[in-house]
């Protein structure tokens, strides 16, 4: 997932037009990122979570993502027109790092127990 966060940190640069060709690349490979990022982090909780929490653990997730997700959509329509694309796409480059490390302090390795 660290590899992940490292293609998401040029996520500021959006906003900079360098020709049409090159944003629809850029928008390509942060989409492409953005789906191995959320199957990787279905994997996480599969390995996290026991065998009979998984789906509904998955299920909670996918509606609180698809909740944030019309949030941030709605505020992304509000705020763009007053704080400007920069700020946002600096916002969306900042939030998988810091996921990651939320992830990285919460996930703890299985220790086996002995029978």
């Amino acid at each position: 997932m660290l590899t992940y966060v490292a293609v998401f940190a040029p996520m500021v640069l959006l906003p900079h037009q360098w020709g049409i060709a090159v944003t629809l690349i850029k928008f390509s490979v942060i989409a492409a990122v953005a789906l191995s990022w959320l199957f990787t982090l279905s994997v996480v909780i599969a390995e996290t979570f026991p065998e009979k929490n998984v789906a509904s653990v998955l299920g909670i997730c996918g509606g609180v993502g698809a909740g944030g997700a019309v949030l941030f959509n709605y505020l992304i329509g509000q705020y763009i027109g007053s704080v400007g694309p920069e700020w946002i796409f600096i916002v969306m480059a900042l939030l998988h790092p810091l996921v990651t490390i939320l992830l990285w302090t919460m996930v703890r390795p299985e220790i086996p127990t002995k029978h």
